[in-house]
This record gives C-alpha cells, sequence and structure tokens, in this order.
C-alpha cells in the first residue's frame, strides 16, 4: 500500500533528525518562525481559525495518547506469567506498584493553580517580546522610510526665487509697486546704483549713516 505524504515527509523528518541531530531542529525553528505571525497580528477571523485548528490538534494528540497508553496497558494484561502450584492450578501473577494519595493541603504559592498562573505569565511574557520584536523592526523601517522621504522632498524643493542682483532687486521693486521697470529707465537706474552701494557697504560694514549718505549724495546728482 503507498504511503501518504504526511507517512512519507515523517520518515523524512525522522531521517534528517537521525543524520544532523540538533542542527537539523534548529534548520526547523528557523524555518518556522521565517513565515509565522503572531497570533496579536492577525485578524480576528484569521485568529479565530488558528485557535479552532490549535484545538482539533491538541484534542487529536490526548486522543492518541489516551489510545496509545490502553493498547499499552491491555498488551501488558495479556503478557502476564502463569504459575502452577503443587496441585496442578495455574494462577496469573502480576507485580505492580500500589499509588496512595493522601489530600495534604498544598501551600500557599503551589499546586496546579500557581504552575498554571506561571505558565500564564511566561507565555505572556513571551507573547510582549515578540511584540516588541516586531514593533521595533516596523519602528526601524519607518524611519529609513521617513529618512528616504525627507531626502526626496530636499531634492524636490525648488531654489530660492528670491532676487539676488540689484537689478532683479530693483525689477521687483519697482513691480511690486504696479510700475514697470521698463517704463521708468531713469529711475531704475537710479535704484540699481543705491542697491549696488548699499551691498558694497554691507560686504565692507560700513556704518548705515554712511551709507545713507552716498545713496543720498547719488540721488542728487
Amino acid at each position: 500500500m503507498a504511503k501518504s505524504k504526511s507517512e512519507r515527509m515523517k520518515e523524512y523528518r525522522a531521517r534528517k533528525k537521525e543524520k544532523l541531530g540538533d542542527k537539523w531542529l534548529k534548520m526547523e525553528r528557523n524555518r518556522v518562525r521565517a513565515y509565522y505571525t503572531p497570533t496579536d497580528l492577525l485578524s480576528n477571523e484569521e485568529q479565530d481559525k488558528r485557535r479552532s485548528k490549535n484545538r482539533k490538534a491538541a484534542r487529536k494528540f490526548y486522543k492518541k495518547q489516551t489510545s496509545d497508553k490502553s493498547i499499552q496497558a491491555e498488551s501488558l494484561s495479556n503478557s502476564e506469567p502463569t504459575s502452577v502450584d503443587e496441585n496442578g492450578v495455574s494462577s496469573t501473577t502480576s507485580e505492580s506498584t500500589m499509588t496512595v494519595k493522601f489530600p495534604f493541603q498544598c501551600d500557599t504559592g503551589s499546586g496546579n493553580k500557581y504552575r498554571g498562573g506561571k505558565k500564564r505569565a511566561s507565555r505572556a511574557l513571551k507573547k510582549s517580546y515578540r511584540k516588541i520584536e516586531t514593533l521595533a523592526g516596523e519602528n526601524e523601517t519607518l524611519k529609513r522610510k521617513l529618512k528616504t522621504t525627507q531626502k526626496r522632498l530636499q531634492r524636490l524643493k525648488p531654489k530660492s526665487s528670491s532676487p539676488k542682483t540689484p537689478k532683479s532687486k530693483t525689477d521687483v521693486l519697482l513691480r511690486q509697486s504696479g510700475i514697470n521697470p521698463q517704463k521708468v529707465p531713469e529711475i531704475r537706474k537710479r535704484l540699481v546704483y543705491g542697491e549696488c552701494v548699499n551691498q558694497e557697504n554691507m560686504r565692507y560694514n560700513i556704518p548705515q549713516k554712511q551709507r545713507n549718505l552716498s545713496t543720498k549724495s547719488y540721488q542728487e546728482r
């Protein structure tokens, strides 16, 4: 009879485990962790599906364990040796250990409840660590995206359109006043000269009072 795919995979994993040992187990853990998504990051519907699947697998596992134990107990009872006494009467004898349970009171902090609480706390702690690692990875990704976007915006940012030369500053000033610079060439010329003088004075740190005098002397010509 041909083997099913699950049986073939089971035999394959057993061979790998026997051949590689802990190395194979580590590879399998990394493989599963690569595509596994934590339950708290799934949608409500996907969480319900995963929990239902886990419950079915747990029931199947415990059912198999119970069946194996019953089969083992039955095989032990069938293999009990028989002895014959002096009168020729056969009897079945078996050796077993008798266990006696006493209802002792457990101290505070011990017992199943305490162990169950520790397990829940441990699972919650592991879950928190996984969530922190996931959020840290997402945070780093968002930081890189933000930095990339900022650089892109800086490249796309238009150069400053503010006037730089005395002529451009004069033309902007005249247009803001509602005057066409081409229609008032003489006024434009005086303003350009004044702007040139002002820039030279600023370059050599000439006091404001002397700047005003030099500009006024030209305008009075």
